[in-house]
């Protein structure tokens, strides 16, 4: 009985603490800014579910995932195991839930604990040598403290020796319980060696006990927290575009601030996410900015940001009960330290690209971007810093329509000759086609708007461009975080677009193809958007395009980060290529949801890139490797930085940069 007593102490114990560090957790969440992630339950739930039983995207890494998803699975077939020991400490040695028609189920049970028993020991001693033995580079990570450096270990080794401790304590119970508990195979073996013996037992099981609750207590003190937090931040993952960035409310007349400047500006959900990471580094892998030796690294943006969090927790739950700590509201602003200068460099703000392979490769579907994003806001909107080469760009766009400057009485001259109609001349056709600040203005990629309209034109597709009246889209301008130019001209054009009543839009930008079709809605631009690729390839599917000239040729594709990632696109580009008669595709590498970005999205097209060695040179250098002696793509972006890339690796001789419907042309 004493015992029994004890343990319902130590037991109560451990969850009062346990919910008291939870409730200031979830405290420090409702300190961030409204955010609706609430909507399309089922399907959250459905994919949840999915991801979290199944482990569906963390054993996308083959090893380490697997003995991550072996300890997972240990965890979830033991915690009928944990109840019922719990039980037998409370209640009864003898406590068990199979009873009566489910007793003939136990011994299965048993069994499938035992064997997770066993798994779970292997994947934790796996995962600690492959920490501490082999270092991957991307479980790195650092702070320097006091002028000292501190590695972030020892809390993966307190974790790993509380996980493998529960699983010797589970065995050496199994080996020496009471001869009237049922036994597995492999706890009949275990048994046959130790034998019963109460005195052995009853030292495993409290020895057990007290793993389980010091482990419980202990995870919302720690990292570990992202037990807990994984699932709920896979229920209120982005539905949407991954690109897609959520409107300001400008005209807010009581907004004193806008964009990110303090930890409290985020949302709940973008705090959910600090407590999610579990510091795997898969958003290192292919995120081009770590790769290149710049200052931004997407692991550690998430772990200062939650380390600033928690530093700054006192302060932000003091704010919550008041300062008299009667438990009322405090009036008061918050005042926290700024995050820019604090916690991260501007250069780090800047760094990003937005190409979404730190989101795309996260297990946990933590959203980097958009913090970014969110400082990035505060800054252009509300300090009116940012790198001084975007001045131009930004000027551009607000002055003549785009980012060149060049002004909209040259945006038709790439279609001379070329029978090219404009909206005002005729408005009864199927598609609008977008051109671009790119197709209209670059050299280069005017070659691409031309070979489209003469595959349209040779397929019969009806189309009209909007010439003069056409603006840029404010893509860059939005991602720098100048929110106020971007929304300035998305109502511009959507007046324009609705005063030809467009209802289908063709363009061949994937950063104008993402903003027409995922961001204008968020201001009644309602449109049917397609890529150029998209169709092409459907157009060549009903026989309207027939390539025959065969162009026997070695082709690698660049896969588009924001016609790609961020919206899905990856086969019509490919359908093209294999149209063609000759043409032999190589994949690179990197490629498809793993590409490697150019170096040019988010408004990096237009600032100078003076950190570690450039983007796109190290993707011009994978494609170079294939041996193939065409780099094709879909993007006028992705098109000017290749080809700087290989002109920089002296290869522009033996080499060409191609957008895929040029290739297409010459085969008609």
């Amino acid at each position: 009985m004493i015992s029994r007593i004890l343990f319902l102490v130590i037991l109560v114990v451990a969850i009062v603490l346990f919910v008291r560090k939870i409730r200031e957790r979830i405290a420090l969440l409702k300190a961030g800014t409204d955010e609706n992630r609430f909507d399309r339950p089922g399907e959250r739930l459905t994919v949840t579910l999915i991801n979290v039983f199944l482990q569906k995207r963390v054993i996308e890494e083959r090893f380490s995932g697997l003995m991550h998803a072996f300890v997972f699975w240990g965890f979830v077939a033991f915690s009928l195991t944990t109840l019922t020991e719990i039980g037998r400490g409370l209640i009864s040695d003898r406590f068990t839930f199979f009873i009566g028609f489910l007793q003939p189920l136990e011994i299965g049970y048993i069994f499938l604990v035992d064997i997770f028993a066993i798994l779970v020991s292997i994947g934790i001693i796996a995962l600690i040598i492959r920490r501490y033995v082999f270092k991957p580079k991307e479980l790195s990570y650092t702070t320097v403290v006091g002028g000292e450096i501190q590695h972030h270990h020892a809390e993966s080794l307190i974790v790993g020796g509380l996980i493998f401790g529960l699983m010797v304590t589970y065995l050496g119970m199994v080996a020496f319980q009471p001869s009237e508990h049922p036994l597995s195979p492999i706890g009949t073996t275990l048994h046959a060696v130790g034998g019963a013996n109460d005195l052995a037992y009853h030292s495993f099981w409290w020895a057990h006990m007290v793993l389980i609750l010091s482990f419980l207590v202990y995870i919302p003190y720690s990292k570990h927290f992202h037990l807990i937090a994984c699932p709920f931040n896979e229920y209120f993952r982005n539905l949407e575009s991954p690109a897609t960035i959520t409107p300001l409310d400008l005209e807010d007349e009581d907004a004193e601030k806008f964009g990110v400047t303090q930890i409290t500006d985020y949302s709940w959900k973008q705090l959910l996410d600090l407590y999610s990471c579990v510091e795997c580094g898969r958003c290192r892998t292919y995120c081009p900015t770590y790769t290149t030796e710049k200052a931004l690294d997407p692991k550690k943006l998430i772990i200062d940001l939650r380390n600033h969090l928690l530093d700054q927790s006192e302060t932000i739950l003091a704010n919550q009960k008041g300062k008299n700590g009667n438990g009322q509201d405090s009036t008061t602003e918050i005042d926290l330290p700024l995050i820019v200068g604090e916690t991260l460099t501007p250069a780090e703000i800047w760094d990003c690209t937005t190409c979404g392979a730190c989101m795309n490769r996260c297990p946990f579907y933590i959203e980097h971007v958009p913090k970014l994003i969110g400082l990035r806001q505060s800054l252009m909107l509300m300090e009116s810093e940012f790198p001084e080469e975007a001045q131009t760009a930004l000027r551009g766009i607000e002055n003549q329509g785009d980012p060149w400057g060049i002004g909209q009485a040259r945006r038709t001259e790439w279609a001379e000759g070329l029978n090219v109609t404009t909206m005002a001349e005729n408005a009864d056709v199927e598609y609008l086609f977008w051109v671009g600040c790119a197709g209209a203005f670059d050299a280069r990629n005017q070659k691409v708007s031309q070979s489209l309209v003469k595959v349209l034109q040779h397929a019969g597709v009806s189309f009209s461009i909007l010439g003069e009246e056409e603006s840029c889209t404010g893509d860059s301008a939005r991602r720098m975080g100048n929110e106020y130019l971007f929304q300035m001209q998305a109502q511009m054009n959507i007046e324009t677009l609705e005063g030809y009543q467009v209802k289908k839009i063709v363009t061949a930008c994937p950063h104008c193809y993402h903003t027409l079709k995922n961001e204008y809605p968020q201001f009644g631009g309602n449109y049917e958007v397609v890529h150029h690729t998209e169709l092409v390839a459907d157009l060549i599917q009903q026989g309207k395009l027939k390539p025959s000239k065969a162009l026997p040729d070695t082709i690698t594709y660049h896969d588009s980060c924001y016609l790609g990632r961020h919206n899905n696109v990856y086969q019509p580009q490919r359908d093209i290529l294999k149209a063609i008669p000759g043409s032999q595709i190589i994949e690179m590498e990197r490629s498809k949801a793993n590409g490697f970005c150019c170096g040019a999205g988010g408004a990096r097209m237009w600032m100078e890139e003076t950190e570690g060695t450039r983007i796109n040179e190290n993707r011009a250098k994978e494609a170079l490797d294939t041996g193939a002696k065409t780099v094709a793509s879909a993007c006028p972006f992705c098109m000017t930085m290749l080809t700087d890339g290989i002109r920089t690796h002296d290869k522009t001789e033996t080499v060409q940069t191609v957008d895929v419907v040029e290739l297409l042309e010459k085969s008609l």
